[in-house]
Formats: structure tokens, sequence, C-alpha cells
């Protein structure tokens, strides 16, 4: 049976970007081991999801009836984003570090499809994760510095973000492949290719 794969790229630096040669390295990997299984492309960068506003927030508490064209155009571009979610057997998030935590055009994205009724809901017991349990998610992170010895751990805020969010709408297994310190060489790439490799493959 053949699984659906959703990829999502995040970086502003194009073909120069360290995650973009990451979901290559996985697309390329992941077919060769699958070749059965759909892969479904989003570029959050070279086309950007518009960032949560009136009109978005606005829909969603609105009765259908109710909505006006602009609101009607938003819901069904967040409605859009949420099936792909949602009908993804595996999720790639290719997640560099700026500033400390996700790009925007991700931060856009996450706004859209962590929506109340669709991907978790609220209960007398606390909010819970409307997500299939079994879904995979890969983060392909690039960090410029090494985020991974104790001193600037605790400035990595992507990461366990990331891993709250998607949580939070009920997936249980979140892995993290990453590129550390990417401006300091290549070392750091090469090493996360092989691990993604052996990832893939395992």
């Amino acid at each position: 049976m053949s699984r659906n794969i959703l990829i999502l790229d995040s970086s502003v630096l194009g073909d120069n970007s360290t995650t973009r040669k990451l979901t290559r390295n996985f697309v390329e990997t992941w077919q060769a081991h699958n070749p059965a299984d759909v892969i479904v492309q989003r570029d959050l960068a070279r086309n950007p999801v518009p960032h949560l506003d009136a009109v978005e927030i606005g829909a969603r508490f609105a009765a259908e009836e109710e909505r006006s064209e602009e609101q009607k155009a938003s819901l069904a571009l967040t409605f859009e984003l949420i099936a792909e979610l949602k009908t993804a057997d595996v999720v790639v998030v290719a997640a560099p570090m700026y500033n400390f935590s996700v790009p925007t055009t991700l931060k856009a994205w996450i706004d859209r499809v962590a929506f109340a009724g669709e991907t978790f809901r609220y209960t007398d017991n606390g909010p819970v994760g409307l997500l299939d349990k079994d879904k995979k998610v890969y983060i392909l992170g690039a960090h410029g510095s090494d985020y991974s010895s104790d001193a600037m751990t605790p400035l990595n805020f992507a990461d366990p973000y990331l891993k709250t969010v998607f949580g939070f709408m009920g997936v249980q297994s979140v892995e993290f492949v990453t590129a550390e310190g990417v401006a300091l060489g290549e070392a750091g790439v090469q090493k996360a290719r092989e691990r993604l490799k052996d990832t893939i493959a395992a």
C-alpha cells in the first residue's frame, strides 16, 4: 500500500539552503526505498501562506452563511493545508533556525493548521490532538552554530516548539535530523545527510 508524504520547505535561501538540500536528499532516498509512495511538496517561502489575520479569525467564528467572500477564500486555503496534513502518513518539515526559532513562513503554516475542531479539540480535561497518532513527523533542521552543547541548548527554542505543536495536534512520533554548526563548515551538513539516510533506511 502506498503512503502519502508531505514535504514542507520554509527557508528563504533558495538553492543555497541547507534544509532544502536535506529535503532533496530525503525525497531521493525515500523514493529509492518506496517508489509507490505519493510525495506532495509545499514551498512555504516561494509560495508563502498568508499570516493569520482578522479575516481568518473572524471566519473561524462566523456562521457559514454569514461569512464574506474574503473570509470564505481565507478558510478555503486553511482547509486545503489541513487536508494535506491529515492525509499525509509522513510529514517532513524543513526548519532552519532563524533567531533561535522557526522562520515566519513556517509559523504562518502552523497558525493555519492548528485549528480547533480540526487538528485538536478542547475537552474538560484539556486539549486533545485529532491527528492520527501513527503519523510520523521528521524535522530537518539547520543551525548556524552547534546547539547540541549544554551551553547552547537553552537557546534552541525551535525544536521544543515544533515538538510541542505537533504533539498538541496528536502526533506522537517527531524525529529530528539536524545539521549543526553549518556556519562553521560542511561537516555538520554531511553528518546530517548520513544520519538522514540511515533514518530513512531504518
